[in-house]
């Protein structure tokens, strides 16, 4: 009677547990898109519908009514859908959207294809937060598309995959956009139809694994060779080796992955492998790591060929996930040379996630050399928005390595990152203001602080007050600039105590005043503060090399060859600075030599740490809970009833 009881619960529990298996896959696959189908007599929610939308009958792939689209010609994505309930319930995953669609042109039509299909792809945009002192806050998004799909009067189904993993609850998100999209080529072409959709669904396909989870045991290391190097006989090098060098703001509180805050990068000195890729299993499609790659040889010189020559590009952009090739398949690795990895932080809102990479098996990496390190401050220009004149240039162009600042610590052979925004102003309260976000680890996000105190900068180069022209046209907003500017001065002197302060007069102004004599007044108040004269440097919107080296369009932002014009002029003046105790502030023409390989001092106390305060309330997995909670309970109350029954 007892081994017939106990084989009975046995069973009934196993029975149980795979129903609660089947509940739990049922709940990771429902529908999470309210009245998806249509069928109802309101529309599911479209809050951030650029386009009209409308409930009809004249249309249907499944049932009696879809939704007509009818699209702006001056646009070529429709917002069909504003989620965001749904997401936050079901928390990290890889989340997928499809929903069927047709085309129909009206007779009159301009430029309809032969054909009458149009190039249409479902795309998802995770909306966050991007916090500003000026309005509060406004929205960041990032697009993911799927497959292009010809659509024409028959229905076809168009669909997009997208993982949600761990770092999206440190920049939650505050909505998330379903949109069908024309592809931007034929949008040029012609836009003149309507869309339909029906049977709109996104559901929750799978779930991830917090490979980031800060209890993950460190990655173990191989213990340093006498010449100091690192032998890894399986190929991998994780981002706590002792030979990676990490520049800029690098939050490495995560055992597994880290990430960046503003512009940076992270050097890997190497040797003996002809595989370079990345290691990206933590990178989504939301949060993946936006970067620009570079490849030194032992003479500094860069070996990877750019994509975009005729933009004066830097390194080489890449959406790094897992198995990413670092050399883009276009450099041939040497097993028996030198070579620098370098991976850039490319903006100041795309924060570069590095897990590490793989090379052959039995590479090494290297120590890197100490050199001075110098941390830029600034607006656009000193960010990197680089105006090219080229119809190729797309934001994916736009880099701080494009940038006189990127380029000054490249002619240097120096370490250098920066701390740079478009628009940022010192004392113009209607604009983002730089003593404010300097303090933050990262621009878009006040929650986590940077704790500068723990750098070790050399130098500090601060060209601000572009944004700031407009207060230049009064006393009183000259002396509100210089009151500001002074006070922000002096917490760099207080935060950085070691570091010497060259403080730039604005060489480019949207108009023609400068804040030239109130900086260098600044600057004789403080012993660790140099003032750098631009007056001479030929790059006023009046300079006859306007043409040359500024944007035609505002006279403000640098052309490539502006920038590295700058750069060439910093890189002198810092040179006579570093190598004499003092500035001239002469016309310098010199050009320094081109530094030597990427060198730097790995210096853990130098890495910027971040104060993070995170939300431990994020729902993970509510439904999973749920349902194992109700079987679990079933499975007592059944078993309970068993045992009565046969006592």
């Amino acid at each position: 009677m007892v081994k017939k009881l106990i084989s009975f619960v046995v069973l009934l529990t196993v029975f149980v547990s795979a129903i609660s298996f089947a509940v739990v896959a049922e709940a990771e696959s429902e529908n999470l898109i309210i009245n998806g189908d249509f069928e109802g007599e309101t529309i599911a929610p479209t809050k951030a519908a650029n386009a009209t939308v409308e409930l009809t009958t004249q249309e249907k792939y499944e049932g009696k009514q879809s939704i007509k689209i009818t699209k702006p010609v001056n646009n070529d994505s429709m917002f069909v859908y504003n989620e965001l309930e749904q997401i936050q319930k079901n928390g990290s995953g890889v989340y997928e959207a499809s929903c069927w669609v047709k085309v129909v042109f009206p007779e009159n039509a301009i430029n309809a294809p032969s054909d009458k299909k149009a190039k249409l792809m479902m795309v998802l945009a995770p909306v966050w937060t991007v916090e500003s002192n000026i309005n509060g806050s406004y929205p960041y998004r990032k697009w993911i598309g799927g497959n292009k799909v010809d659509v024409g009067s028959e229905w076809v189904k168009v669909s997009v995959k997208t993982t949600l993993d761990e770092i999206y609850k440190l920049q939650p998100l505050t909505n998330f956009q379903i949109s069908i999209k024309q592809d931007p080529d034929q949008f040029k072409q012609f836009n003149d139809f309507e869309v339909y959709v029906d049977n709109l669904e996104l559901r929750k396909i799978s779930s991830v694994e917090d490979t980031s989870n800060k209890n993950l045991p460190a990655p173990q290391i191989p213990a340093k060779n006498t010449d100091g190097s690192v032998t890894h006989a399986d190929g991998k090098v994780y981002v706590n080796d002792p030979n990676l060098v990490y520049t800029g703001r690098w939050n490495t509180e995560y055992n597994t992955v880290y990430y960046s805050g503003w512009q940076g990068y992270v050097d890997i000195k190497f040797t003996g492998t002809k595989t370079l890729k990345a290691m990206g299993t933590y990178a989504s499609d939301v949060f993946g790591s936006e970067v620009y790659v570079d490849i030194f040889d032992e003479q500094g010189k860069s070996i990877l060929p750019v994509k975009n020559t005729n933009l004066g590009e830097v390194g080489r952009y890449l959406y790094m996930t897992e198995g990413s090739d670092l050399t883009f398949g276009e450099v041939t690795l040497d097993v028996s040379k030198v070579y620098t990895l370098r991976i850039i932080a490319r903006w100041d809102t795309n924060r570069a996630l590095f897990q590490g990479i793989y090379m052959d098996a039995g590479a090494r990496t290297l120590p890197i050399a100490d050199t001075p390190y110098i941390e830029f401050i600034g607006d656009s220009i000193t960010a990197g928005y680089v105006d090219a004149p080229h119809s190729t240039a797309t934001m994916q162009d736009k880099s701080w390595t494009d940038s006189y600042s990127y380029r000054t610590g490249t002619l240097l052979g120096w370490r250098s990152s920066a701390v740079a925004r478009s628009g940022i102003a010192v004392a113009d309260t209607t604009k983002e203001l730089m003593p404010i976000k300097y303090k933050w680890f990262v621009c878009n996000n006040s929650n986590i602080a940077a704790d500068c105190s723990k750098q070790n900068l050399d130098y500090i180069v601060v060209n601000l007050g572009t944004n700031d022209s407009g207060l230049a046209k009064s006393a009183s907003g000259k002396a509100m600039f210089k009151t500001e500017y002074k006070k922000f001065i002096e917490y760099l002197l207080n935060v950085h105590p070691k570091a010497i302060i060259f403080v730039m007069e604005p060489y480019s102004n949207v108009s023609d005043y400068r804040f030239g004599n109130e900086i260098k007044a600044l600057a004789d108040e403080f012993d660790r503060v140099e003032f750098i004269s631009t007056a001479k440097w030929n790059l006023g919107k009046n300079s006859t090399k306007a043409a040359e080296y500024l944007a035609s369009s505002d006279k403000v932002h640098l052309l490539p060859a502006g920038a590295d014009y700058a750069a060439q002029k910093l890189a002198s003046v810092l040179e006579e600075y570093h190598k004499n105790g003092f500035i001239s502030n002469d016309d310098l023409t010199p050009t320094p030599s081109a530094g030597t390989t990427p060198s730097a001092t790995n210096k853990p106390s130098t890495t910027p740490e971040a104060t993070e305060i995170p939300s431990d309330s994020q729902p993970e997995e509510k439904g999973k809970n749920v349902a194992w909670l109700w079987a679990s309970l079933g499975a007592i109350v059944v078993t309970a009833c068993i045992v009565v029954t046969y006592i």
